[in-house]
């Protein structure tokens, strides 16, 4: 074989092996989309009462900046992996999502917490918590709020929540 006849033949092993993967890839996908569908079908009833519970809450106010970091250490690694799936493949790129901080009495650091979808995603970190404690402990009950998830290279997820401070609630 010519050295430019190897050289085109793995350009067209490489693109072959692509195509494959790409249309290997789309079915994944796919099958992805079909069994949430399935599941979101199955579960409807309990995910109806959920989301009634999580739309019943006040929202806080944003900025749009989403500049309130969450401490995802402590969450439910099942759960960011989750999400972060459903967003990348059902939604648009930076899509953001709801999700509820309860504060917890009692608990010296990570004392408000960040659920969402019924798992615990992370909590506010300790140093960063005041402005917002003093907010939930006056209101005396949990709050909404706007979140934006992305998967990190290295590993791990960075959760950012749009909290404008002092925080309000929207009217």
């Amino acid at each position: 074989m010519a050295k430019g006849g190897f050289w085109a033949f793995l350009g067209g092993l490489g693109a072959a092996m692509w195509r494959e993967g790409t249309k290997q890839r789309r079915q994944l996908e796919e099958n992805y989309r079909r069994e949430v569908r399935k599941a979101t079908s199955e579960h409807a009833e309990e995910q109806a009462e959920y989301d009634a519970y999580v739309t019943s809450l006040p929202k806080l106010k944003g900025n749009g900046r989403f500049d309130q970091e969450v401490d995802t250490t402590y969450g439910d690694v099942f759960a960011l992996d989750a999400y972060n799936q459903y967003l990348e493949l059902m939604h648009e790129p930076g899509q953001h999502f709801t999700v509820f901080l309860e504060l917890q009495e009692g608990e010296e650091e990570g004392s408000i917490r960040v659920d969402g979808g019924q798992a615990t995603l992370g909590h506010i970190p300790y140093e960063d918590e005041g402005y917002l404690m003093e907010f939930l402990e006056e209101l005396g009950g949990d709050v909404t709020c706007d979140a934006k998830l992305a998967k990190l290279v290295h590993g791990g997820y960075d959760l950012h929540l749009d909290i404008a401070r002092p925080p309000t609630l929207i009217d």
